[in-house]
């Protein structure tokens, strides 16, 4: 069943291309379109659009470009202390081209109207204003009249209700001769010609960027994330906007995931990424298409090189056809443990758009629920989207409040009342449909509670599961406690009464209380260890990051290498222990019968693998490589020899 929120949406009469919204919140919708070169019937557009109202959109400024350009096919959009500036990707005329003048980059300054009604009681109507034009991709870009065109454009994200932050930007070529993309600084929209280029890429095998984005880490770096069809690079940036100039060398982009070639027994085609998003600085969110069918998929990402591991996927349903379009929105984080939760949009051929949401547990955890269904709009529009895009969350100040209906009077912005944010999407149709998402505050009776999405009458029906998780979960939560409470008493030597639990079963929590005593202090001993020697994104308790971190030095000198050691559990059980060593000698010094990967015969391997993927460490897409040079220990004793006897056959 279709569940729609307060819709509005406007006829524009032409095709747009790419919209984007005001960062501040303050209502304000920027699309840009057209019908192209030479095209007097459908002349090229800027179009601002006024969206506070949930159920009117409105017209308040716009610009005709130059019937003798092409048609601006992607902008971004900036704000200011006084309204609004944009980027815009508008290429120059086929006689200026034909010269090998191309000056595809545009800046726009706009006016924000008044917001009063004029005397005939039309609204008030901004201005929108050309302020400079240039070429950023090299020569080859400009020369001849092959269509190619500036067809992505993103910006990183305000992270404060300032317009002095500092930002930085990235666009990427189409159908050029050379595939390019251009990282810039975007702090400041200035009138002059001259943008400050901070990086150039030029993609592997001369393949095409599908999306990009950029996320600010807390530390001030900028990660910039591109795709291809089947491939994931990440750059990192430590760029200072104030003095122009990097803290540290820029390097190459880093390949972070590979899109897996299906073997013979999966189904034939190779998935293709349509779109991608951060997360958090060590989660993407992507968007694959393979044929009819798409799937969103939860990365986690070692920026510093190696591959990605998926830990969530989630299959659209089949009727919505290939994807098209997918938007993040990242809601302010508890001030406390960081956690928020993050809304994902995303559009299909079949004119629907699908709203999930995200529980992000905070940087101490670090992890991401399953996706949530919020809202399944279908046939939205009435013929094939082009884009849907979510409006940024502002913490601060300038985002609309939704008046309480027990209330006349608005709460303030930056009080705990309900607020919003809005999603716009585009079609075939010529048609921009905006949707008015309702917030609150987690917490009503707390100040300053960051916010989730609301349930509001006939909007859905999966919030209400929320209820029965949290009673598993406080149950599971009591279950762990108590039993935490009775190896404590065991291990400190007393003997807690427990009339209610068998004595086997106190005996066996008594053994296994002792071997997880021992098992925590041998973790912390090595975490400790793992601390001294610097070594990133490392986690004791998780096998695969232990193993991305075998990976990510794969090419460091053998003296510099750091020996992972992967034992089995003694019980038999499916439980893996870890051990991290400075350098291969000190493995076989300790353990004789340790042995690397490959020298494993096939049935140990297998053996392992099935080990492996029990314990969730290790999925077959993969593949082997990731394993090489890493140590594999059966248990010790007679049980372990009789063990590895029967695997080597």
């Amino acid at each position: 069943m279709s569940k729609r929120a307060s819709s509005a949406q406007l006829d524009l009469g032409y095709p747009p291309w790419a919209l984007d919204f005001d960062p501040y919140n303050r209502g304000y919708l920027l699309l840009s379109g057209g019908g192209g070169e030479g095209q007097k019937e459908v002349p090229n557009r800027l179009t601002l659009l006024n969206i506070s109202s949930e159920q009117a959109v409105e017209r308040v400024a716009e610009l005709a470009t130059s019937i003798e350009e092409d048609c601006p096919v992607s902008l971004a959009v900036l704000p200011t202390k006084d309204g609004l500036s944009a980027y815009v990707g508008l290429n120059s005329g086929s006689a200026e081209r034909q010269k090998g003048v191309n000056k595809h980059f545009r800046s726009f300054r706009i006016d924000l109207p008044v917001r009063t009604k004029t005397k005939s009681g039309k609204p008030a109507q901004g201005k929108i204003v050309p302020i400079s034009k240039t070429s950023l991709f090299s020569s080859s870009f400009a020369s001849g009249d092959d269509g190619a065109f500036q067809r992505l454009l993103r910006l990183s994200q305000p992270k404060k209700s300032s317009p002095d932050g500092k930002r930085i930007g990235a666009i990427a070529s189409s159908l050029s001769k050379d595939s390019e993309i251009i990282i810039f600084d975007a702090t400041n929209n200035s009138s002059s010609n001259s943008v400050d280029v901070l990086q150039t890429i030029k993609p592997l095998q001369n393949a095409e960027a599908n999306d990009i984005d950029i996320f600010e880490t807390p530390d001030g770096l900028f990660l910039i994330a591109f795709c291809t069809n089947t491939e994931i690079y990440v750059s990192i940036l430590n760029y200072d906007s104030l003095k122009r100039k990097f803290k540290k060398p820029v390097g190459e982009p880093k390949s972070v995931y590979s899109v897996p070639v299906p073997d013979a027994f999966q189904r034939p085609g190779r998935p293709r990424i349509r779109s991608l998003r951060f997360l958090t600085s060590r989660h993407l969110l992507i968007l694959s298409n393979r044929g009819s069918q798409s799937e969103l998929q939860i990365l986690a990402i070692y920026p510093d090189g190696g591959e990605g591991l998926c830990l969530l996927r989630k299959q659209l349903p089949v009727r919505m056809g290939a994807a098209v379009s997918m938007d993040v929105c990242l809601l302010d984080a508890d001030v406390e443990t960081g956690a928020r939760q993050i809304i994902v949009a995303v559009a299909a051929q079949a004119q629907d758009v699908q709203v999930y949401t995200l529980e992000y547990s905070g940087p101490s955890k670090d992890t991401l629920s399953p996706f949530n269904l919020y809202l399944d709009w279908r046939n939205l529009h009435t013929m094939a989207m082009k884009k849907v895009v979510l409006e940024p969350f502002q913490t601060v100040g300038l985002s609309p409040v939704i008046s309480s209906p027990k209330k006349k009077k608005k709460r303030s912005a930056s009080s705990s009342g309900l607020r919003s944010i809005h999603l716009a999407s585009i079609s075939l149709a010529n048609t921009v449909v905006v949707e008015t998402l309702p917030l609150q505050p987690l917490h009503s009776s707390k100040s300053g509670s960051r916010y989730v999405l609301t349930k509001r009458s006939g909007l859905s029906e999966s919030l209400p599961k929320y209820g029965t998780l949290s009673v598993i979960g406080f149950g599971l939560v009591f279950l762990l406690l108590f039993l935490q409470s009775f190896l404590q008493a065991r291990a400190a030597g007393d003997n807690p009464s427990l009339g209610l639990i068998p004595q086997s079963l106190q005996n066996y929590l008594g053994f296994q209380g002792q071997r997880a005593s021992n098992i925590t202090n041998a973790y912390i001993h090595k975490a400790e260890k793992i601390a001294d020697q610097d070594l990133r994104y490392v986690s004791v308790n998780h096998v695969r990051d232990l193993l991305h971190l075998h990976h990510n030095n794969r090419n460091l000198p053998d003296s510099d290498k750091k020996a992972i050691v992967i034992r089995a559990a003694e019980d038999g059980s499916d439980e893996l222990s870890t051990e991290v060593h400075a350098n291969p000698a000190d493995v076989l010094k300790k353990d004789t019968a340790a042995k690397k990967w490959e020298d494993l015969t096939k049935r140990q391997q297998q053996q392992w693998k099935e080990r492996l993927v029990k314990a969730g460490e290790w999925v077959e897409s993969e593949g082997e490589t990731i394993l090489k040079g890493v140590f594999f220990s059966e248990f010790a004793g007679a049980v372990g020899q009789a063990a590895a006897e029967a695997l080597a056959g």
